[in-house]
């Protein structure tokens, strides 16, 4: 009866320790992967007009030469709105939602007209 009590105990120890590291490394995944945090903190949506914020991924070429792979970086970043317009800040950049292709872009800067009607 006194190994069953301290097998008991043994087992409620372990579980408490992998519930431990369980939380400490989704509390850490969070800080390290943009995925994670998505998955944890936000709830895919069907509509850019439901949404709160972007995952914006971007594809850099590799820098090593025998590589023709390209790495992918992830960032989440909160959407801007106005009445009629949802927009990113990314890298500096302002990045417009263009409902007729459903994605993001810079602005359009014409620059054939007079300055005076930019002023």
């Amino acid at each position: 009866a006194e190994k069953d009590f301290y097998g008991v105990i043994e087992l409620v120890l372990y579980c408490v320790f992998l519930s431990g590291l369980g939380n400490a490394l989704l509390f850490f995944g969070t800080f390290w992967s943009v995925q994670v945090r998505c998955t944890v903190a936000f709830r895919r949506v069907k509509s850019v007009k439901e949404a709160t914020h972007a995952k914006v991924i971007r594809r850099e070429a590799s820098h090593v030469a025998e590589h023709d792979a390209t790495l992918a970086v992830s960032t989440l970043v909160a959407l801007c709105r106005s009445e009629q317009t949802i927009w990113i800040e990314y890298r500096k950049k302002v990045l417009l939602w263009r409902e007729e292709k459903a994605c993001f872009e810079r602005r359009k800067v014409v620059l054939d007209k007079p300055v005076s009607e930019y002023f």
